[in-house]
């Protein structure tokens, strides 16, 4: 499927091209980049399965008052309420949101650490939500050969 889509010179998703280029300033010792595109590549997945949760739930993402700000912890926490959507935060999404908002908001170095935690806790993220995409289109696919 990604060959082909090579093959048709289409571009990935930014999510995908985010977290490529958050493992390669992981890998040049470039922590900060590195946080901040994991966690922006985290951030468009989240807002995606918001999204498919609103569709599929009937339940908006509340727009105004207490937990309405768009963000990390926000669309996980509401996600993760849903009685009727799967959802389980990533273990290390906490670490990564702190290590950004650190990053952004204070300024601070990331250690080598935080930075492959986040690096490798996005890489998850976009894996899983990617792999969900797929399966939803191979399940369209066979309803549409039926």
């Amino acid at each position: 499927m990604i060959l082909d889509k090579v093959a048709d010179f289409e571009q990935p998703p930014v999510e995908h091209s985010l977290w490529r280029d958050s493992r390669a300033a992981f890998s040049r010792g470039n922590y900060r980049k590195t946080i901040v595109d994991a966690a922006t590549a985290t951030e468009i997945v989240l807002a995606q399965l918001v999204k498919e949760a609103e569709s599929s739930t009937k339940t908006k993402f509340p727009k105004y008052g207490r937990g309405s700000a768009r963000g990390i912890a926000n669309y996980s926490t509401w996600l993760d309420k849903l009685d009727d959507f799967s959802y389980t935060p990533h273990l290390n999404l906490g670490i990564l949101r702190k290590a950004r908002n650190d990053t952004v908001h204070s300024g601070r170095q990331p250690t080598h650490d935080e930075a492959l935690t986040a690096c490798n806790a996005a890489g998850d993220i976009v894996t899983l939500a990617r792999d969900s995409v797929e399966d939803a289109l191979a399940v369209e696919w066979k309803a549409d050969a039926d």
